[in-house]
């Protein structure tokens, strides 16, 4: 029975959603061959490299099997140490290396970012946000965190724009989209300002900055001139393709990053074109080329150096 054959939310859909998971279920037994061997395997101490082999193997056949139907639904398991990361767990893997933001500058707000409000409940906040209908949203927020907020759009230059207000105000821009006038909204005359111009003269250290601004990430970041050395960690939305007329794509992101002194730390969440499942944007985290975050090198502590050489897969060796 094929489950992309029968109508979403249908008996014989859900029967084939079943069957599925029966067959995948089936696979990793067929794999293990026996309960007995299973059992065996369980058994054995982490000090057996060869039972260590055998139960990552097993736990990775059961997470595919897994994810077989799962995918089937539009949903999938990933490990927590793996790409991509989300917001929480990039925030999550800094705190575990004892970076504390205290500083925390966020541009384009729209509905609000919990996941580093959760993150760093203590830090000084400054948050910028153009749209009027998020005024609740500031405000809210004011209230909340230690912050102050600029309702102005974040550019290279002091002066007035336009900008685009979409009916999904997290969509409005600087940029007018590809498809025409239908997708663009209101086009709304708008204060413009330099970040340099609005932060105050000293910031605490760590300063996180985020910017979500549908295209005008690198205006953003010229506008803070010079003091673009103050930022320690970024996460900026980069644009894979031309979403909207004249905006940067990832190159361009990057190689600016790269010449301000920032190189790419993480890749975290990103979204797909609709027409075709294209990757159209990714939330890339960079931080300083000279961070203590990239003061390490190599891959392993001794200790897991010691691990990965008793369960890390060898060809057989040839005889002499």
């Amino acid at each position: 029975m094929a489950v992309f054959e029968q109508e979403a939310g249908s008996l014989d859909w859900l029967a084939g959603l079943i069957y599925q998971a029966k067959q995948s279920i089936a696979n990793c037994g067929e794999i293990f061959g026996s309960k007995a061997a299973l059992r065996s395997a369980i058994s054995v101490t982490r000090s057996d490299s060869t039972g260590a082999r055998f139960m990552k193997a097993f736990v990775s056949a059961v997470f595919q099997a897994l994810n077989s139907v799962l995918e089937l639904i539009g949903l999938r398991l990933i490990r927590t140490n793996a790409p991509v990361r989300n917001f929480r767990l990039f925030f999550q893997h800094l705190k575990s290396l004892g970076f504390d933001v205290k500083t925390v500058i966020d541009v384009g707000i729209a509905f609000g970012t919990p996941p580093i409000y959760r993150a760093f409940p203590r830090a000084r906040y400054f948050l910028i946000e153009p749209v009027a209908e998020c005024l609740p949203v500031l405000e809210r927020l004011k209230q909340r965190l230690n912050a102050e907020y600029f309702q102005v759009a974040a550019g290279a230059e002091n002066g007035e724009v336009t900008f685009n207000v979409h009916d999904d105000v997290s969509g409005s821009s600087l940029y007018a989209q590809v498809e025409g006038k239908v997708l663009d909204g209101e086009a709304r005359p708008t204060p413009m300002r330099r970040l340099d111009s609005l932060l105050p003269e000293k910031l605490e250290h760590p300063v996180f900055l985020k910017v979500d601004t549908q295209g005008a990430e690198l205006e953003v970041l010229k506008g803070l001139g010079s003091r673009i050395v103050e930022i320690d960690v970024m996460i900026l939305e980069t644009t894979m393709m031309q979403v909207r007329h004249g905006i940067p794509e990832f190159a361009e992101i990057v190689r600016f990053c790269d010449e301000a002194g920032f190189v790419v730390y993480d890749v975290l969440e990103g979204h797909m074109r609709s027409m075709d499942g294209a990757l159209a944007q990714i939330d890339l985290a960079f931080v300083r080329k000279d961070s203590l975050l990239r003061s390490k090198t190599g891959t392993f502590t001794p200790e897991q150096m010691t691990d990965y050489l008793k369960t890390s897969r060898r060809l057989p060796r040839r005889d002499a």
